[in-house]
């Protein structure tokens, strides 16, 4: 890429274009914006989960093999890898010690507080990487995608984890299985979404993402919501979570959603702000159903 090209990728205002930019105005102050514009050109980190129960076989493992690690001020148990290319050469990805994820995505399994010996849907699964951390913390998962490829590609992640308590389905989220209603303790649906809070990490969202693009995901979301809220047992968690940024996704949802579901309560909503802690951005909320 040559002269006038280049000069219009390093120019922050291109790299945004109208539908993107103007929602994050109406979020963000001119400073901040234009830290945000910057921001998403950084390359993002390279950044492992630690397997509950691992940390000292893999810390062991990774002082051998020479790779160098510095600890998330995100999520627990999250390390950021400074020289990638030492892991990758090594076998602590093939014996499941850790998984490669992003600090952000790792947030959203810890915050709907999961428990020994409850049973989850993860919905909208592929490709796994919440579904493993979700196994760590549960006695049994199911694993949902409509795509039978990528439900493919994510038992094989399992096989290779050695994860033995996830069960994988193909299914459409947008339409009802009525044998799982009121099924389970848990369910997390990580929905479709604009894919915000992404940017850095694929770039290619900056060109793609139009104004209808924000149009028809609302639906979607608001279908495999209400479908997702119908599986949870009284008295269960629903964790709501996307990986973008802006309201109309997020928090307007769970206001719409809530005032249409009296038997659910929000106990907390949470984001990982992508410019603060220089990682994926996403938005999750935890609502419980009433038992009454």
């Amino acid at each position: 890429m040559r002269n006038g090209a280049y000069e219009k990728l390093k120019d922050t205002h291109a790299l945004l274009p109208a539908p993107i930019e103007n929602r994050l105005e109406k979020m963000y102050t001119e400073e901040e914006l234009e830290t945000f514009r910057k921001s998403i050109q950084e390359d993002p980190f390279v950044c492992v989960r630690i397997r509950r129960g691992q940390e000292e076989s893999f810390l062991a493992l990774a002082k051998k093999d020479g790779i160098h690690l510095t600890p998330s001020k995100v999520q627990e148990g999250m390390f950021r890898v400074e020289n990638p290319e030492v892991l990758f050469r090594g076998d602590s990805l093939e014996n499941g010690l850790v998984t490669i994820q992003d600090e952000g995505a790792a947030t959203i399994v810890p915050f709907g507080h999961p428990q020994k010996g409850e049973h989850w849907l993860d919905l909208c699964a592929a490709p796994g990487g919440k579904t493993m951390q979700l196994a760590e913390y549960v006695d049994h998962v199911m694993a949902a995608d409509l795509h039978a490829n990528r439900v493919e590609k994510m038992e094989g992640n399992l096989t290779r984890g050695a994860y033995t308590n996830v069960e994988t389905t193909v299914a459409d989220a947008t339409l009802l299985n009525k044998d799982w209603i009121q099924t389970f303790d848990g369910v997390l649906v990580d929905v479709p979404c604009s894919g915000l809070g992404l940017l850095r990490r694929k770039p290619d969202i900056r060109y793609h993402r139009t104004e209808e693009d924000f149009h028809t995901i609302l639906p979607l979301q608001q279908q495999i919501l209400e479908n997702a809220s119908q599986y949870v047992k009284p008295g269960g968690t629903l964790v709501y979570s996307t990986c973008t940024i802006v309201p109309e996704e997020n928090e307007e949802q769970v206001k719409t959603f809530l005032a249409a579901h009296e038997e659910y309560t929000l106990e907390e909503e949470s984001r990982v702000d992508m410019i603060q802690n220089a990682c994926d951005g996403f938005y999750m909320a935890r609502l419980r159903r009433n038992t009454a």
